[in-house]
């Protein structure tokens, strides 16, 4: 079109200038296309280093804008920056060299649908957004790609990249600091159980206990109080002395912890007995003497105060078993010979009335014979005579005295 057509064309009808427009555009130098593209594509690049260029704080940016939810998509459709020739400049940052001087031509494929959206990441000097191009030589375990490095590997091997050196961008295998599963402690030694028994407490009702007496007094054999008078009761605590005023009678209790569950093969370490017990108002030197019992007793006694029980003062389990020793005690026969313990281990029993701990470490050999079946349990007398003292039984009325108030038996043993 002329100049003069041209000039004209401003005075002819819209629609017949825009055609001729369109026309006179078609014309222009392929070259001249590329260059105005290549233009526009640095006035995107400069727009998007303007906007990502420095954090609210004045500081460098990572290249990562928080606040946008589509940072490192790769199926985002911004347009890449483009050279003179039109080609993606981000190519070249992306494209990992093979230790030769070449650059892996397949770091420009494109990403695997189901591959994870890289972030922006600063390479070198320059920042660089991954929305356009992400390499594949980075596999996924679960989308089937090869490639000369795995991402996420399941075969233990530790992921390398081209060079054939340990890829940093793949997590290491977890290290478990934990220790082995194991019931040997480290330092070699046999691992111990610790298991108390208390009646009532944590569903244990194992504990036997008899109270053994003259009072009332004691009768020949064939007499109606021949075995004394027993006591098996929880209405009271019971009491124990010997030949305690005014009528001088005595008493001992009887104790036994059955069902302890532990096995026969089960080595005994340590063992610890404990009772709630209490003295009187005026003796500050009262304590509890001890002794082990060699000889099997009937515990099914649950009355308050009876002549016709099974066990007492002269019969064990009727008057087929007799004690060797009325009261039980023979030593060698009803007691273990040459064994005892003492409640307190030191010192005696505080004065008054109101029930308090005391503790004594027993025979750890006896408490083994009880695991193997020759379980025949303690019996417990005040270590001074013409006074009594108070003990709170296994079946003290829960109602009156505490469960934690009854005798506990603490074993520490190797399975």
């Amino acid at each position: 079109m002329s100049a003069v057509d041209s000039a004209l064309c401003d005075k002819r009808p819209p629609r017949r200038c825009q055609k001729q427009r369109r026309a006179q555009r078609s014309t222009l130098p392929h070259a001249t296309i590329h260059l105005m593209r290549a233009f526009f594509g640095y006035l995107v690049a400069a727009c998007v280093v303007c906007a990502c260029g420095s954090n609210d704080d004045g500081g460098p940016s990572s290249g990562v804008d928080a606040s946008r939810s589509d940072v490192g998509t790769p199926n985002d459709d911004a347009p890449a920056p483009t050279n003179d020739a039109g080609q993606d400049t981000t190519q070249g940052n992306d494209a990992r060299n093979d230790g030769n001087g070449s650059t892996d031509a397949r770091a420009d494929s494109p990403a695997p649908t189901d591959s994870p959206a890289p972030q922006d990441t600063v390479t070198g000097d320059a920042t660089t957004d991954r929305r356009d191009a992400v390499t594949s030589d980075v596999g996924s375990a679960n989308d089937g790609s090869t490639g000369d490095t795995a991402g996420d590997r399941d075969d233990g091997a530790t992921p390398v990249d081209a060079s054939g050196m340990p890829d940093s961008n793949t997590d290491a295998p977890a290290v478990s600091d934990a220790p082995p599963d194991t019931a040997t402690p480290p330092d070699g030694s046999v691992a111990t159980v610790t298991k108390s028994f208390q009646q009532g407490v944590d569903n244990y009702a194992g504990t036997k206990s008899v109270g053994i007496s003259t009072y009332g007094g004691l009768g020949n054999v064939g007499e109606w109080n021949a075995n004394g008078t027993t006591f098996g009761d929880g209405a009271n605590d019971w009491c124990t002395g010997v030949d305690i005023p005014p009528s001088p009678y005595s008493e001992v209790w009887l104790l036994r912890f059955e069902d302890l569950g532990i096995a026969a093969s089960a080595h005994v370490v340590d063992a610890t007995l404990t009772v709630y017990a209490y003295g009187n108002d005026t003796d500050g030197n009262l304590f509890l003497d001890g002794r082990y019992l060699a000889a099997a007793w009937n515990a099914d006694v649950n009355c308050a105060g009876c002549s016709n029980a099974a066990v007492g003062w002269r019969y064990r389990d009727g008057v087929s078993a007799p004690w060797g020793g009325l009261g039980a005690t023979a030593s060698g026969t009803d007691q273990v010979a040459g064994k005892s313990f003492r409640l307190p281990e030191s010192g005696f029993v505080g004065l008054g009335h109101n029930p308090l701990p005391y503790t004594s470490q027993i025979d750890a050999a006896v408490v083994q014979g009880w695991l193997g079946g020759a379980n025949y349990g303690v019996r417990i007398l005040t270590g001074v005579t013409g006074v009594h003292m108070g003990y709170v039984q296994p079946q003290r009325n829960a109602n009156a005295r505490a469960v934690t108030l009854r005798p506990k038996l603490t074993i520490t043993y190797e399975p």
